[in-house]
């Protein structure tokens, strides 16, 4: 299964939004959006489109660290990111843009994705970890 067309499951998706009221997804098609407001593309301007708001990151799984840096550079810039990861530390995308950049939340069972807004049959293969990156107004 290609991972990078795995969906966030929509029971987890509305729990995440009544804690942090997501404006943007930045990690999206019109096949799989989250948000009303989304793209598809790293030149997004993130704080310009969310204006204020949280951003949902769901980036893909093949290749998540450019998403993740954009995260990292936008939260300096005032933008609060949710991302929604593979569990994997042994990674050089999780070592520079993870691991003491973002507030982690493990995620206690493997999640059964959605694949064209269906759940899939079996979970995920991996432990999945919600990267916050905190902007300067958000952090506790």
């Amino acid at each position: 299964m290609d991972t990078d067309k795995l969906e966030t499951p929509d029971w987890l998706f509305k729990q995440l939004k009544s804690v942090f009221n997501f404006s943007f997804d930045a990690a999206a098609s019109a096949g799989n959006n989250k948000c009303t407001l989304w793209s598809d593309s790293l030149d997004t301007d993130w704080k310009e489109v969310a204006r204020g708001g949280v951003v949902w990151l769901n980036p893909p799984y093949s290749n998540p660290g450019p998403f993740l840096a954009k995260a990292a550079d936008e939260a300096v810039r005032g933008v609060t990111t949710v991302a929604l990861i593979k569990g994997d530390p042994s990674t050089r995308w999780w070592q520079v843009f993870v691991e003491g950049v973002a507030t982690l939340v493990w995620i206690p069972n493997r999640i059964r994705f959605n694949l064209n807004r269906k759940p899939t049959k079996y979970p995920a293969s991996f432990p999945s970890v919600l990267a916050v990156y905190w902007g300067v107004k958000w952090k506790p």
